[in-house]
Parts: structure tokens; sequence; C-alpha cells
């Protein structure tokens, strides 16, 4: 199975270009929006040097090297578009290249950065399937459900992962879902439970429908996969990036 995939860029941006920039680039940008059509994507970090104000780098990391490039592939038109469209930003721009993320091995008891990496890597995915683009696509929902993956909403209602899917692939007016508040804990090796809060988010930026959510993650030959959810109503919460 793939590693964890990064790739990483070098810009030399203009002082008067560089709050724009950062509302591109950074980790709610036009780009991660655009990589966020694909459920294989993490994450993006945004780094300013802190001698030269002008430099950054971007690293976007990825679930596998294949997920890359079939992203490449599939979105290579708005890929373009956009890269055309904030070329005027910057003075310089590199690809510093690609690399694969070397992590250990997790299991009940493991900490520090194995445990913060996967929980990245779950968080991403997790949120991919609250994304219109990939709740109905059944290729990307049958990528990231488990054959015997299986629900419980915040009615009670219990769902198969056939329910689930045809319900997804019919959605009108997919809402915005906004989530926050994640906490991965190791369960045995290759299977984690992430639990997180989410809510729709409005128009206005108000926040209804809270839930207290729980997945259960399980690593699998075709890479990580829901096993199973469940969604209990919750007190409102104050939103936040976390």
């Amino acid at each position: 199975m793939d590693s964890p995939f990064a790739v990483i860029w070098e810009f030399e941006v203009p002082p008067d270009a560089q709050a724009e920039f950062q509302r591109h680039y950074g980790p709610q940008g036009s780009w991660a929006q655009l990589f966020r059509q694909d459920p294989a994507y993490l994450e993006t970090l945004l780094l300013q040097d802190l001698a030269r104000p002008g430099r950054y780098l971007t690293l976007d990391r990825w679930q596998s090297a294949t997920a890359y490039r079939s992203f490449r592939e599939r979105f290579a038109a708005p890929y373009r578009a956009l890269d055309q469209a904030c070329e005027r930003l910057t003075r310089r721009e590199a690809d510093l290249g690609a690399f694969s993320e070397l992590a250990a091995e997790l299991s009940p008891g493991s900490a520090g950065e194995p445990l913060r990496s996967l929980l990245s890597l779950l968080r991403g995915l997790e949120q991919a399937l609250h994304q219109p683009a990939v709740r109905g696509d059944g290729a990307r929902l049958d990528a990231l459900l488990h054959p015997d993956f299986q629900e419980i909403g915040r009615s009670g209602r219990r769902y198969a992962k056939a329910d689930i899917r045809a319900l997804l692939i019919a959605e009108q007016d997919a809402p915005v879902i906004w989530s926050q508040d994640f906490v991965l804990k190791p369960l045995a090796s290759g299977l984690g439970q992430l639990t997180y809060r989410s809510a729709h988010l409005t128009a206005d930026g108000s926040l209804v429908r809270p839930t207290l959510r729980s997945s259960l993650w399980q690593r699998t030959p075709a890479g990580w996969q829901m096993l199973f959810h469940q969604g209990t109503p919750c007190d409102a919460f104050e939103r936040h990036g976390g």
C-alpha cells in the first residue's frame, strides 16, 4: 500500500501581493478548495520564511503518490486555470519535489509524530466525505467506505453501506458541513477511532444541527476505509479552526 505523500513548492512573492497570495495558497484557500474535491487529499501547509518574508513554501499532503497523479489527470483543466490566475502573485516559483512520508506502525499506546500523522490523514479522509463532489460520486464512496460499513445516524436510525451510498448520491442541495475538535484514539494495529464535532454552516455563518461524531477507520489493502460511523446530537458550540 502506498504511503502518505507530499508535494513541496517554493514561491517568491512581492510585498504588495502577499496578503492575496496567502488567501489563495493557505489551508482554506483556492488551491485547497480545488484539492478537496478529491477524497485522497489530506491537507495544505503554508510556511513563510522568517528571515525573508517574501519567501513561502507550500506542502500539499495526499494519501498516496498514485492518488495525487490521478487527481492531476482528472483535474488538469481547473488546475491549469487556477495556476494561470495566480501567476501574477509571484515573482518566481519552483517545484522542490515530491516526498514519501516515513511513518512508524501505529498501535495502542502510540503517541507523538506517528499519531499526529495518522490523525491528519484520517481527518482529511473524513472531511472528504463532507464534500458534495465526493458524496455524489459512487466510486469515491466505495473507496472510502468499507464493504461492511454501518452507520447510526443522529436520529438513531441504522444504515448499511448500500443505504448511505444511495442517499448521498441522490442528495440535492448538499449542506455545507463544518467540522472541528478531531481526536484520534488507536484501538488496535490498523484500527482507529476518530471523534469530532460537526454542524451545518448556514449562509450567515451560524452553525445548526450540532452533532458529536465518531468513526472507526480500518486500514485495508485498498487503504484506510470507514468501517462504522455514529452521530449524536450535542450542545451548540463555538466555531474555531481546530
